[in-house]
């Protein structure tokens, strides 16, 4: 890819990182509001609204941090230093987020009937980032050893 494509990349990626961050704080603000409203509108009176926003905002904070995981990330990137210990402990805390947010998912799969293919899709994901944290882990490593090589 070219540099100037990489830029680009890198930018739209930024950008979209932080409207998510300012998404789940309109999330977090908006959440009291919204929540029984979708439950009279869903004819889901009978749920337990207290559990399910306890959850929903418990989801939200391993979203905010996988945010800004992924904004440190990005900022490696775009300083060119992908292969360094801290894009491997970015790429675990992002993984271990989703992990969470999977079991958050799992406990609203109780009231919620998408709920549990989010947070299969999710914990997919999660083990998926799992992997490219490996792989990056061992590419640091090879570097490191080359940069010691004359």
């Amino acid at each position: 890819m070219s540099s100037t494509h990489q830029k680009i990349s890198v930018w739209i990626s930024l950008t979209l990182t932080w409207a998510m961050l300012a998404g789940l704080v309109v999330a977090a603000i908006g959440l009291p509001f919204a929540l029984p409203w979708y439950f009279r509108f869903m004819g889901m009176l009978q749920k337990p609204l207290f559990w399910t926003g306890v959850l929903l905002y418990a989801a939200l904070v391993p979203a905010a941090v996988a945010c800004i995981s992924l904004l440190r990330l990005l900022g490696n990137v775009r300083a060119g230093s992908v292969f360094q210990p801290t894009s491997a402990r970015y790429l675990r805390l992002l993984s271990w987020c989703c992990f969470f947010e999977c079991a958050i998912f799992a406990a609203l799969s109780f009231w919620f009937v998408s709920a549990p293919f989010i947070a299969l899709g999710v914990g997919f994901i999660g083990l998926m980032l799992r992997v490219v944290k490996n792989v990056i882990e061992e590419g640091t490593r090879i570097k490191s050893e080359n940069d010691f090589t004359v």
